[in-house]
């Protein structure tokens, strides 16, 4: 392995997560879908809640949205997480540990992770 230093030019093509492979599928899946919905909320459904739901402003959703699949697809193959989690917090994590996780206070804990509201509908 060996270091990259963000001092110098970095290439994509020559880039890769120092991880076993599996676990850099797993990632690429991830970021494949992380695109993918951001592409329907912002390109095709213009759904204002997706600046909240991905931490980040709209003009750079749009960005991304608006960036073609195949250019952007050497980056999502890195193994590197274009995401981050919310499920990073000491209360969540307390319940976590729990010997019984309750997913209603797990819910109510990473809503609290949001700038604004989510709109939430009841089943």
């Amino acid at each position: 392995m060996s270091v990259i230093s963000l001092g110098q030019p970095i290439s994509v093509a020559k880039s890769i997560l120092d991880a076993d492979r599996t676990s850099r599928q797993k990632i690429e899946v991830a970021n494949l879908a992380v695109y993918e919905a951001i592409r329907s909320l912002v390109a095709d459904y213009k759904n204002p809640m997706a600046a909240n739901l991905f931490n980040a402003d709209w003009e750079t959703l749009e960005a991304i949205a608006n960036t073609s699949k195949s250019k952007i697809l050497p980056l999502l193959q890195t193994g590197i997480p274009i995401f981050l989690l919310r499920l990073d917090t000491p209360e969540i994590r307390e319940v976590l540990s729990g010997a019984q996780v309750d997913t209603n206070s797990l819910l109510t804990h990473m809503l609290r992770t949001f700038e604004s509201s989510v709109p939430l509908s009841t089943l």
